[in-house]
Protein backbone atom coordinates (compact mmCIF):
# COMPACT_ATOMS: atom_id res chain seq x y z
CA UNK A 1 0.00 0.00 0.00
CA UNK A 2 1.36 3.36 -1.17
CA UNK A 3 1.69 6.36 1.48
CA UNK A 4 2.80 8.82 -0.18
CA UNK A 5 0.52 11.32 1.14
CA UNK A 6 2.12 14.04 -0.74
CA UNK A 7 1.89 12.24 -4.29
CA UNK A 8 -1.27 14.02 -6.60
CA UNK A 9 -3.49 10.75 -6.18
CA UNK A 10 -3.30 11.29 -2.20
CA UNK A 11 -3.61 15.03 -2.13
CA UNK A 12 -6.78 15.13 -4.53
CA UNK A 13 -8.21 12.41 -2.38
CA UNK A 14 -7.63 14.13 0.89
CA UNK A 15 -8.80 17.67 -0.67
CA UNK A 16 -12.02 15.60 -1.32
CA UNK A 17 -13.12 14.85 1.83
CA UNK A 18 -12.50 16.92 4.39
CA UNK A 19 -9.85 20.43 4.89
CA UNK A 20 -9.67 19.27 8.34
CA UNK A 21 -8.73 15.77 7.93
CA UNK A 22 -6.35 16.50 5.02
CA UNK A 23 -4.44 18.92 7.08
CA UNK A 24 -4.67 16.63 9.69
CA UNK A 25 -3.10 13.89 8.16
CA UNK A 26 -0.40 15.70 6.28
CA UNK A 27 0.32 17.53 9.37
CA UNK A 28 0.48 14.19 11.31
CA UNK A 29 3.21 12.44 8.77
CA UNK A 30 5.40 15.46 8.68
CA UNK A 31 5.88 15.78 12.56
CA UNK A 32 6.09 11.85 12.81
CA UNK A 33 9.93 12.25 12.43
CA UNK A 34 9.98 14.88 15.14
CA UNK A 35 7.88 12.70 17.61
CA UNK A 36 5.45 15.23 17.95
CA UNK A 37 1.68 15.36 17.15
CA UNK A 38 -0.41 18.22 15.99
CA UNK A 39 -2.88 18.34 19.36
CA UNK A 40 -0.06 18.26 22.06
CA UNK A 41 2.21 21.18 20.46
CA UNK A 42 1.48 24.94 21.07
CA UNK A 43 2.74 27.64 18.99
CA UNK A 44 2.99 30.70 21.45
CA UNK A 45 3.15 34.17 21.27
CA UNK A 46 4.66 36.36 23.41
CA UNK A 47 4.17 40.59 23.31
CA UNK A 48 8.15 41.55 24.35
CA UNK A 49 6.89 44.33 25.45
CA UNK A 50 5.04 43.21 28.56
CA UNK A 51 6.78 39.55 28.54
CA UNK A 52 2.47 38.37 28.66
CA UNK A 53 1.54 35.24 26.00
CA UNK A 54 -0.62 36.71 24.49
CA UNK A 55 -1.95 33.73 22.16
CA UNK A 56 -1.47 29.85 21.95
CA UNK A 57 -2.55 27.62 19.38
CA UNK A 58 -2.88 24.09 19.08
CA UNK A 59 -0.59 23.39 15.95
CA UNK A 60 -3.13 21.73 14.02
CA UNK A 61 -6.02 24.75 14.54
CA UNK A 62 -2.95 26.98 13.24
CA UNK A 63 -1.96 24.61 10.02
CA UNK A 64 -5.65 24.59 9.44
CA UNK A 65 -6.13 28.69 9.62
CA UNK A 66 -3.18 29.06 7.30
CA UNK A 67 -4.71 26.21 4.82
CA UNK A 68 -8.44 27.71 4.82
CA UNK A 69 -6.98 31.07 3.88
CA UNK A 70 -4.94 30.08 1.48
CA UNK A 71 -1.84 32.11 3.07
CA UNK A 72 2.03 31.65 4.08
CA UNK A 73 2.26 31.96 7.16
CA UNK A 74 5.38 34.44 8.13
CA UNK A 75 6.29 34.08 12.08
CA UNK A 76 9.00 36.06 14.43
CA UNK A 77 11.08 34.05 16.15
CA UNK A 78 11.75 36.61 18.83
CA UNK A 79 7.56 36.40 19.66
CA UNK A 80 6.72 33.18 17.95
CA UNK A 81 7.87 29.65 19.23
CA UNK A 82 6.52 26.16 19.77
CA UNK A 83 6.29 24.51 23.28
CA UNK A 84 4.76 21.69 25.17
CA UNK A 85 2.56 23.63 26.97
CA UNK A 86 -0.16 26.16 26.27
CA UNK A 87 0.89 30.08 26.90
CA UNK A 88 4.15 29.24 27.88
CA UNK A 89 7.36 31.01 27.23
CA UNK A 90 9.22 28.54 29.40
CA UNK A 91 12.51 27.34 27.71
CA UNK A 92 12.31 24.42 29.61
CA UNK A 93 8.81 24.05 27.85
CA UNK A 94 10.43 24.58 24.70
CA UNK A 95 10.21 21.53 21.69
CA UNK A 96 13.29 19.74 21.73
CA UNK A 97 15.03 19.81 18.31
CA UNK A 98 11.70 21.51 16.98
CA UNK A 99 10.96 25.24 16.02
CA UNK A 100 9.11 27.66 14.92
CA UNK A 101 10.80 28.15 12.02
CA UNK A 102 10.17 24.56 11.26
CA UNK A 103 7.06 24.47 11.79
CA UNK A 104 6.35 27.32 9.15
CA UNK A 105 8.18 25.56 6.74
CA UNK A 106 5.76 22.11 6.87
CA UNK A 107 2.85 24.81 6.95
CA UNK A 108 4.56 26.33 3.57
CA UNK A 109 4.93 22.50 2.80
CA UNK A 110 1.24 21.39 2.99
CA UNK A 111 -0.12 24.87 1.07
CA UNK A 112 2.09 24.36 -1.25
CA UNK A 113 1.18 20.88 -2.17
CA UNK A 114 -2.95 21.52 -2.14
CA UNK A 115 -2.23 24.51 -4.50
CA UNK A 116 -0.48 22.05 -6.89
CA UNK A 117 -3.97 20.03 -7.10
CA UNK A 118 -6.19 23.02 -7.82
CA UNK A 119 -8.79 20.86 -9.81
CA UNK A 120 -9.55 19.82 -7.10
CA UNK A 121 -11.74 22.03 -4.49
CA UNK A 122 -11.48 21.37 -0.45
CA UNK A 123 -14.56 19.98 0.70
CA UNK A 124 -16.31 19.44 4.03
CA UNK A 125 -18.17 16.68 3.23
CA UNK A 126 -20.78 15.16 5.29
CA UNK A 127 -21.02 11.28 6.29
CA UNK A 128 -24.05 9.52 5.66
CA UNK A 129 -25.76 6.55 7.47
CA UNK A 130 -23.30 3.99 7.38
CA UNK A 131 -23.92 0.37 9.28
CA UNK A 132 -21.82 -1.79 10.62
CA UNK A 133 -21.97 -4.12 7.65
CA UNK A 134 -20.92 -1.79 4.79
CA UNK A 135 -18.04 -0.71 6.94
CA UNK A 136 -17.36 -4.38 6.50
CA UNK A 137 -17.85 -5.07 3.51
CA UNK A 138 -15.97 -2.18 2.09
CA UNK A 139 -12.67 -3.48 4.06
CA UNK A 140 -13.05 -6.88 3.18
CA UNK A 141 -13.20 -5.90 -0.26
CA UNK A 142 -9.95 -3.59 -0.27
CA UNK A 143 -8.08 -6.11 2.19
CA UNK A 144 -9.47 -9.95 1.05
CA UNK A 145 -6.99 -11.59 2.29
CA UNK A 146 -7.15 -10.53 5.50
CA UNK A 147 -9.76 -11.84 8.49
CA UNK A 148 -10.84 -8.48 9.10
CA UNK A 149 -12.44 -9.89 12.12
CA UNK A 150 -9.64 -10.62 14.08
CA UNK A 151 -8.43 -7.49 12.81
CA UNK A 152 -8.42 -5.10 16.40
CA UNK A 153 -8.13 -1.55 17.21
CA UNK A 154 -6.78 -1.15 20.86
CA UNK A 155 -5.94 1.92 22.49
CA UNK A 156 -3.23 2.09 25.89
CA UNK A 157 -3.10 5.32 28.13
CA UNK A 158 0.60 5.47 29.81
CA UNK A 159 3.73 4.94 28.69
CA UNK A 160 5.98 2.42 26.69
CA UNK A 161 6.74 -0.23 29.58
CA UNK A 162 3.99 0.81 31.96
CA UNK A 163 0.72 0.74 29.19
CA UNK A 164 -2.51 -0.29 30.03
CA UNK A 165 -4.78 -1.41 27.52
CA UNK A 166 -8.35 1.29 28.15
CA UNK A 167 -10.08 -0.14 25.00
CA UNK A 168 -9.96 -2.62 22.03
CA UNK A 169 -12.49 -3.01 19.06
CA UNK A 170 -12.24 -4.68 15.95
CA UNK A 171 -11.37 -2.49 12.67
CA UNK A 172 -15.25 -2.12 11.51
CA UNK A 173 -16.46 -1.61 14.77
CA UNK A 174 -14.14 1.54 15.36
CA UNK A 175 -13.98 3.15 12.12
CA UNK A 176 -18.14 2.68 12.65
CA UNK A 177 -18.08 4.29 16.51
CA UNK A 178 -15.84 7.32 14.57
CA UNK A 179 -18.46 8.07 11.81
CA UNK A 180 -21.47 8.10 14.30
CA UNK A 181 -19.93 10.76 16.20
CA UNK A 182 -19.26 12.31 12.54
CA UNK A 183 -15.59 12.05 12.98
CA UNK A 184 -12.88 10.36 10.20
CA UNK A 185 -10.37 8.32 11.84
CA UNK A 186 -6.35 8.41 11.71
CA UNK A 187 -4.56 6.39 13.96
CA UNK A 188 -1.29 7.27 15.30
CA UNK A 189 1.06 7.56 18.15
CA UNK A 190 2.09 4.83 20.55
CA UNK A 191 -1.23 4.47 21.97
CA UNK A 192 -2.58 2.66 19.61
CA UNK A 193 -1.81 -0.78 18.46
CA UNK A 194 -3.48 -3.49 15.80
CA UNK A 195 -3.41 -6.63 17.37
CA UNK A 196 -5.24 -10.24 16.46
CA UNK A 197 -6.78 -10.88 19.84
CA UNK A 198 -8.94 -8.40 21.73
CA UNK A 199 -7.23 -5.98 24.50
CA UNK A 200 -4.15 -7.97 24.26
CA UNK A 201 -0.49 -5.92 24.60
CA UNK A 202 1.31 -8.89 24.09
CA UNK A 203 4.16 -8.96 20.93
CA UNK A 204 2.79 -12.35 19.57
CA UNK A 205 -0.31 -11.06 18.93
CA UNK A 206 0.36 -7.91 16.63
CA UNK A 207 -1.31 -7.94 13.78
CA UNK A 208 1.49 -9.81 11.31
CA UNK A 209 -0.26 -8.12 7.82
CA UNK A 210 -1.46 -4.94 8.76
CA UNK A 211 -0.23 -1.66 10.70
CA UNK A 212 -1.41 1.74 11.88
CA UNK A 213 -0.03 3.17 8.43
CA UNK A 214 -2.01 0.37 6.87
CA UNK A 215 -5.32 0.99 8.20
CA UNK A 216 -5.23 4.52 7.64
CA UNK A 217 -4.34 4.01 4.08
CA UNK A 218 -7.35 1.63 4.02
CA UNK A 219 -9.62 3.97 6.09
CA UNK A 220 -8.51 7.29 2.84
CA UNK A 221 -9.63 4.33 0.25
CA UNK A 222 -13.17 3.82 2.17
CA UNK A 223 -14.05 6.84 3.35
CA UNK A 224 -15.38 8.67 0.17
CA UNK A 225 -17.90 5.83 -0.32
CA UNK A 226 -19.27 6.80 2.95
CA UNK A 227 -19.77 10.77 2.37
CA UNK A 228 -22.52 12.79 1.20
Amino acid sequence: MSSDFFSFKKLAVLKSIRTEFAVRVLLIECLKKHALGPFNAYLNTIDFRTDEVIASEMLFDEALKYVRRDEIPNYDQGINEVFSRRYSFNPKDRIKGFDVIAFESIVMRIISAFRGVDAVQFSDRSIKSVSLEEIHAALKHRVPSVDIDNVYVTGFMGAHGERKVIQSKTLAEDIHAHLRDNEIPYYYGDRIGVYTVAYSAQEEHVHPNLTADDINILVIEIIPGFLI
